[in-house]
């Protein structure tokens, strides 16, 4: 029985290992210069998300993050498209060193799609997820991120610290 645990865990450590440097490298673009311009009428509610970061070793043997955002389905509003129950999340990213040589921006349009079901059902346990993973030299760095449903105009920002030695 210890044998067999321990043949799990290890076969556990190791996928885990391997996912983390399977993934896709997102590149990040220059801020454009009208960022944090936004209108100054206020949504009437907040947007809840989770967000979080981890470092991650890359296939290249260079290091990085990857940053997670999570939005309950209860928090955004999904509306009927051709049948579908279908909602749209803007999220942006910005990663920002702390001596600031490095300023990168990423913007990415999520749209999630479900049924009426769920919705009336089980939408309590779903939720909206983007995760990318980004290349970064070794610092001190801050990720800044905004999500806005685009359907009500709700959105929310959190900031992250975090360090890659």
């Amino acid at each position: 029985m210890k044998l067999l645990l321990f043949v799990l865990t290890l076969f556990f450590v190791c996928s885990t290992v391997f996912a983390q440097t399977s993934e896709t490298v997102s590149e990040l673009m220059r801020v454009p210069e009208n960022i944090g311009k936004f209108s100054k009428r206020q949504p009437n509610r907040k947007l809840k998300f989770d967000a979080k970061v981890e470092l991650v070793n890359l296939p290249n043997g260079k290091k990085g993050i990857a940053a997670s955002v999570q939005t309950p389905y209860r928090e955004i509003v999904f509306w009927t498209k051709g049948g579908i129950e279908t909602a749209q999340l803007n999220i942006y990213l910005r990663i920002t060193s702390q001596d600031e040589t490095l300023d990168g921006f990423f913007e990415e349009r999520l749209e999630e799609f479900t049924t009426a079901e769920i919705l009336a059902g089980g939408w309590k346990k779903e939720s909206a997820n983007l995760r990318k993973v980004f290349e970064l030299p070794e610092g001190k760095y801050q990720i800044g991120i905004i999500v806005r449903d685009i359907t009500t105009g709700y959105r929310n920002a959190k900031i992250i610290k975090f360090q890659i030695s």
